[in-house]
């Protein structure tokens, strides 16, 4: 310890290859630890030139669909490895890739080192000079890095912004945190199904600490999912801290990660709307044309509405998997208006001494933690008693940093 601490460069050599070695997949930024320090190693993933070309690899959609497409970009340097996500848009009328970005620069990327369920947006970037309706995907992936530009947004004034994101939307990438290997609750479901509860609740825990600020919007389960940070042999022990000194500590082999932050509600987008429904660039219908459908809607159907706090609409992700929580008994029933959507509801789970119903994110987060302490006691350790315990990661209601300690 004396050699290193008097190293410096072996210092970071030795921290590098226990956060950022080949065996962790280019994930060493997933637990909050060196989190600056490491990104300052690979220039906060502003250099492409660290980018390793030859393993650009488009790992969702693509160059024909309507989708948009999903870019796995891997940063090396001096044999270290950190890979990002680039997500690209390829519908003018998609979700706004520049409305995402906000989102996370201003929003998202001050809980990532408090809540573990949110992943960091680095940059947002233009695509010039391709035509993706007229190359390959493997074209894309062999040329990508000389057609991307970096995009600086932060010195515009914010109406001009706006009327960017209307103009270039459909040009944009954002490039985000990855984690890999990942499923999703489809996937546990046919395979390890007594996870789900441990699962939902690290999404309902923060969902109930932010709500008041934060709504998701687009919450389904194909948004959601379950990073394996570790081997099919190891665990991770959770442990939520309360204000009131209560704890839920249960053992998990996922980190869950909610993504796609295209439809978020946040402190700002009231103010966002109003400017872009006021601005010409964006016109008609408050930029509906240029992937602000679903931001700027007053009278959906599905109830999104970036304008108002909604208590009731993320909980499409329990609703999807309520067939499962009524037969393990962990509530009775959840109060969802449609697939897609529904308006906040104000009754709460306390008014139902006899009935479990569930009508919110902050009574979904009660539902599950009643029901832990049983299910952890019961069903969990089958599956655990022989896994190996590699830490504990503590997150707390008070929103301080959350903390990892290794074993």
């Amino acid at each position: 310890m004396t050699r290193l601490l008097a190293n410096p460069e072996q210092r970071q050599q030795r921290v590098l290859q226990l956060v950022c070695g080949p065996e962790t997949n280019g994930n060493c930024l997933n637990f909050g630890q060196y989190v600056v320090w490491v990104k300052s190693y690979f220039d906060n993933f502003k250099n492409l030139q660290l980018v390793q070309q030859s393993q650009v690899q488009i790992i969702g959609g693509g160059v024909q669909s309507a989708n948009g497409i999903v870019v796995e970009l891997p940063f090396v340097k001096h044999n270290y490895r950190a890979c990002t996500v680039l997500k690209i848009a390829q519908s003018r009328a998609a979700d706004n890739l520049i409305y995402e970005y906000i989102v996370g620069v201003r929003f998202i990327n001050k809980f990532v080192p408090i809540f573990p369920c949110f992943l960091e947006t680095y940059g947002l970037f233009s695509l010039a000079g391709i035509n993706l309706s007229q190359v390959s995907n493997t074209f894309l992936q062999q040329h990508l890095i000389q057609h991307l530009n970096p995009t600086n947004v932060h010195d515009m004034k914010e109406s001009r912004i706006w009327e960017f994101a209307c103009l270039h939307g459909k040009n944009a990438g954002v490039m985000i945190q990855h984690c890999k290997p990942f499923i999703t609750f489809k996937t546990l479901q046919n395979h390890s199904s007594v996870d789900i509860p441990n699962c939902l609740y690290q999404v309902y825990f923060v969902l109930k600490c932010l709500q008041d600020e934060y709504n998701h919007n687009d919450l389904h389960r194909g948004n959601v999912l379950l990073y394996q940070p570790f081997s099919p042999s190891q665990y991770i022990q959770f442990s939520y801290h309360f204000s009131n000194g209560d704890q839920v500590v249960f053992p998990c082999q996922y980190m869950v990660k909610i993504i796609d932050y295209g439809r978020n509600r946040f402190p700002a987008s009231q103010n966002i709307t109003d400017l872009i429904c006021g601005l010409k660039r964006c016109e008609p219908n408050c930029g509906r044309q240029f992937g602000f459908d679903i931001i700027a809607g007053e009278n959906r159907q599905d109830f999104v509405n970036t304008r108002h706090p909604n208590y009731s609409i993320d909980l499409r992700l329990a609703n999807g998997l309520s067939s499962w929580l009524f037969k393990h008994d962990f509530l009775d029933d959840i109060t969802y208006q449609n697939r897609f959507g529904t308006p906040s509801i104000q009754d709460s789970f306390h008014l139902h001494p006899n009935k479990r119903i569930v009508s919110t994110v902050t009574d979904m987060e009660l539902a599950l933690r009643s029901s832990l302490d049983k299910w952890n006691t019961a069903e969990i350790p089958a599956k655990y008693r022989h896994l190996e315990k590699k830490g504990e990661l503590r997150i707390f209601e008070d929103r301080r940093p959350m903390e990892w300690v290794p074993l």
